[in-house]
């Protein structure tokens, strides 16, 4: 998922427009267009505008695991669904992209080894927070 996506993404689910999100971290609309349609990159001054209005940290919307588990973590104090169903929602994300990353062709270089790594211990997190609430 893009930058540009995850931005769309969030602010549909925070029920947001996008002239809200761009009149509450101060981003022309043009740019939000260009950024959520994967013409254009934002800044991390905007990306950081941008995670402020959706209470995320920046990296939040540029990385995978941050994107999942900080959204978990929204969800679970902004909603009525269980905890355990959102982290294991998240938990299947998380899987999601270790299999991706597996069956990706390529060779396994040290950035590869890198994401499935910190993915496993997002995993692990995750399991011990399902345990802690189960």
């Amino acid at each position: 998922m893009t930058v540009g996506e995850r931005i769309k993404t969030i602010r549909n689910e925070r029920g947001m427009t996008r002239q809200q999100l761009c009149r509450l971290s101060g981003v022309p609309t043009s740019s939000m267009s260009r950024y959520e349609n994967g013409v254009a990159s934002p800044t991390v001054d905007v990306l950081e505008k941008i995670a402020e209005v959706f209470e995320l940290s920046a990296a939040a919307l540029v990385d995978d695991v941050s994107f999942m588990t900080e959204t978990a973590e929204y969800a679970m104090e902004q909603s009525d669904i269980p905890q355990n169903r959102i982290l294991w929602l998240a938990l299947r994300g998380i899987n999601a992209q270790i299999n991706d990353y597996c069956k990706t062709p390529g060779e396994w270089d040290m950035v590869r080894i890198e994401a499935i790594t910190g993915l496993i211990k997002e995993k692990e997190i995750i399991k011990g927070k399902l345990k802690g609430i189960g």
